[in-house]
């Protein structure tokens, strides 16, 4: 669990300063500890992980979600949590875990496929582009305090 904690630390100070959504507060590890062992028992998540010489290098999250009841949706998928330790990057292994998310969303019979990407990250809005995801919706934040 200890290393994909520290993946998620690596991924979050990679993001630092491009979303105010960014910001790690004290107790996260406590906190990410227990998200990531809810996820391991959650029938409706995957976690996917990508190894080399028995190391953790890369992580994905997929969940799949109910519609909403005023909706035609019923159920949708959402991946989160990407990231591949910088050593390892550019070596396609970002890509083999999209795949993977993917492939286990199909396999849920998910009508569609959602993720969140900062409007800034120019370098990740291109990986997802090159996936094969489309922008659809924006989304918008009113911030209250100048120094986030």
């Amino acid at each position: 669990m200890q290393e994909l904690v520290s993946l998620w630390h690596e991924m979050m100070k990679y993001h630092k300063g491009m979303h105010p959504d960014f910001r790690i507060s004290e107790n996260a590890d406590v906190a990410v500890t227990a998200n990531f062992t809810a996820l391991f028992d959650d029938s409706h998540s995957a976690f996917i992980v990508a190894e080399e010489d028995q190391k953790i290098v890369g992580m994905l999250i997929a969940q799949v979600r109910q519609g909403l009841p005023y909706t035609a949706t019923e159920i949708s998928g959402y991946i989160r949590d990407v990231t591949v330790t910088k050593a390892f990057r550019g070596k396609g292994i970002g890509g083999e875990l999209v795949d993977a998310g993917v492939k286990y969303l199909k396999s849920q019979n998910v009508e569609y496929i959602d993720l969140i990407t900062g409007s800034t990250n120019k370098l990740s809005n291109d990986f997802w582009e090159k996936m094969g995801f489309k922008e659809t919706l924006k989304v918008r934040t009113l911030l209250f305090d100048s120094e986030l």
